[in-house]
Formats: C-alpha cells, sequence, structure tokens
C-alpha cells in the first residue's frame, strides 16, 4: 500500500493542490436502479456500458461532462455526462482503480499492472506489472489544502493515521473510535480541512473537527454501517453523500443526521460530485451508473 502512496508524491505538488478540492469532491453518485430522493429521480446511465461492474469512477474537474469508468473489462469513457459510453483500452483487464490523476494524465491500477494515459485515454503505458489491489477503496488518502505538509490515510486495521512531516513519519490516531478500525474512505471539509470524516466497516462514520486529535461516531439515521464511499459538497460542505450495502445516505448538517435518498438495494461502491456543479451527483454500484440531479 505505501508503495502505491509514493506514485501520489511522485506527481507534482503544484497540480495535487490545484486538483485537491475538486478531488476531495469528486465521488460521482452512479447506480445501478431507478429511485426518488424526494421528487429527485436517479437516472440509468449505463448505454455502452458493456460491463456494468463498474469499480471506480473519475471525473475530469476542468470539463466534468468527461467521466471515466474503470470496469472489469478495461476502461469506458464518456463525453456527454454519462449520457453514452465508449471502451478507451485495457479490453480484458479488470480496472481496479483510478489513483494518480492531474490535468493531463490519468493512472489505472488493474489486474495486469498499472498503466498510465496521458492523451485522456487515447493510448496506455504499463509503468508497474504489479497487480493492484482488489480490495482497494479510494479515496483512502488526502492531503490538506491549506498545510500540504499534512495528510491522513485510512487503513484497513489500525485506524486512520497522519503526517505532518509531508509523509516522512505516521502517527495513529483513532482516540473516539470504536470496532474493527477499518477505514474504508475518508473526506476532507475543503474549507475547514481540520474536519475530517471516516467510512469504516460495520461501524457507519467517524467525524473529527481537530484534525484527527479525537472522533465522534454520527450514525444518526443510518440503516447500514458498512461505508464504501464519502463524497462531501465542495461548496456546501456540510452536505455529504454516503455509499453503503443499502443504497445511499445523506446528510446537510455535518453528520447530525442522514437520510435516504435511494438506491436501497444496491452496493454502492463510489460516489462522485460534478465539481463544477455539485448538484449533479453520479454513483457507481455493483449493477452500473446512475445519475441524479438534485432539485
Amino acid at each position: 500500500m505505501m508503495r502505491k502512496y509514493r506514485l501520489w508524491k511522485s506527481s507534482s505538488k503544484f497540480l495535487w493542490l490545484m486538483l485537491c478540492i475538486f478531488l476531495f469532491s469528486i465521488s460521482v453518485a452512479y447506480a445501478s436502479n431507478e429511485g426518488a430522493d424526494g421528487g429527485n429521480t436517479w437516472t440509468r446511465v449505463n448505454i455502452g456500458l458493456v460491463d456494468l461492474t463498474v469499480k471506480d469512477l473519475f471525473i475530469n474537474p476542468l470539463n466534468p461532462t468527461a467521466i471515466y469508468a474503470a470496469t472489469w473489462d478495461g476502461i469506458f469513457k464518456s463525453i456527454n455526462g454519462g449520457e453514452s459510453w465508449m471502451n478507451i483500452g485495457l479490453s480484458g483487464l479488470e480496472v481496479r482503480n483510478f489513483f494518480t490523476i492531474d490535468f493531463t494524465v490519468v493512472t489505472a491500477g488493474t489486474s495486469g499492472g498499472t498503466y498510465m494515459s496521458t492523451d485522456g485515454g487515447g493510448s496506455w503505458t504499463k509503468i508497474n506489472d504489479t497487480p493492484f489491489p482488489r480490495s482497494f477503496h479510494s479515496p483512502v488518502y488526502v492531503i490538506d489544502p491549506i498545510a500540504p505538509t499534512t495528510a491522513y490515510m485510512g487503513t484497513r486495521h489500525r485506524g486512520v493515521r497522519r503526517s505532518t512531516d509531508g509523509e516522512n513519519t505516521w502517527t495513529e490516531v483513532n482516540t473516539g473510535f470504536t470496532g474493527m478500525l477499518r477505514i474504508y474512505s475518508l473526506a476532507m471539509d475543503p474549507i475547514t480541512p481540520t474536519t475530517l470524516y471516516a467510512g469504516t466497516y460495520q461501524d457507519g462514520v467517524f467525524k473529527t473537527t481537530n484534525g484527527g486529535d479525537s472522533w465522534t461516531q454520527v450514525n444518526n439515521g443510518l440503516t447500514d454501517l458498512t461505508i464504501y464511499t464519502l463524497a462531501i459538497d465542495p461548496i456546501t460542505p456540510t452536505t455529504l453523500y454516503a455509499g453503503t450495502w443499502d443504497g445511499i445516505f445523506k446528510t446537510t448538517n455535518g453528520g447530525k443526521s442522514w437520510m435516504n435518498i435511494g438506491l436501497t438495494d444496491l452496493e454502492v461502491i463510489k460516489i462522485v460530485i460534478d465539481p463544477l456543479n455539485p448538484t449533479t451527483i453520479y454513483t457507481v454500484t455493483d449493477g452500473g451508473v446512475f445519475k441524479l440531479s438534485v432539485e
């Protein structure tokens, strides 16, 4: 896992900081059933997706109608906000994650190693032969956009770790956590980076307002406590979305209360918010991709 994070560090720190707020919001809510959210309707957006086993999504922050989908049969791309998709390479490979992205580069972890594209997916070059872990849920790594030497990492069995010296050393910051300390997702408030949320396996959501010094469980209204993914609204960061085994939940008060907003018979793997239009949400599930325009 540590080797993967070094790939993050090898990217330009300046480009990362420019993208940081966008990346915190990029958790597009796509799933594979149609449902309702108080009058808002989830729309299935799977036309052209030959394989509906989508594992990850990435939205181009400069052009949010350009979306990449990682599937068990290569990478698909939409240039019209999910209305249609086309395969752009790596067919026959199980693509598991997009994990290093800047303005021109997309890096994908697959069952056959790591690949990089510098031309929007037109061509791919293998940069690593090591298969990417199937169990990895992203993002479990966030950097403070105001103090970029501070970073947080979610782990599978040791909770949250924090570095304040540019990732040279890490300290466990788990005061207030209960349960198995299995962190599936992290979300950072882009305006107040000392406020973070951690999604866990079977223990729900935990929140810190002091940079990880202490955490509080914020599960009121959550009926499923396995949180695969968290997405935070980049403009109104008290609004968050949580993807679970039982659909998508939303809070508008920083986790004080949650309500289910649909897709209750789906396992929601990834939620992504359009960085330029946060009322547009995409979600990945075990049934493909869905889109919601919040009224």
